[in-house]
């Protein structure tokens, strides 16, 4: 499983969550998780973003890399 596609994964578990307790109500000016599923709604969150951070660090050092090579090739034809 790619790291992006963890995220997704993890996604599709806390939607399932959701669905499967209709006493959680999330809308656009509302929101009501029942405090008996409220930790795990949260684990289940939580997860995501971990996930979400994890993807975006994973390219952030080879995009650092490609640039820093980029630049030194760019100095090394300038000089």
């Amino acid at each position: 499983m790619t790291l992006d596609s963890q995220w997704k994964h993890k996604y599709g578990i806390l939607k399932d969550f959701i669905s499967s307790n209709p006493d959680i109500h999330i809308g656009r000016s509302e929101v009501y998780i029942p405090e008996d599923q409220r930790d795990r709604f949260y684990e289940y969150f939580d997860s995501i973003r971990e996930a979400i951070v994890e993807s975006w660090q994973s390219s952030f050092g080879h995009d650092i890399y490609s640039l820093s090579k980029s630049y030194v090739a760019s100095e090394h034809t300038l000089s």
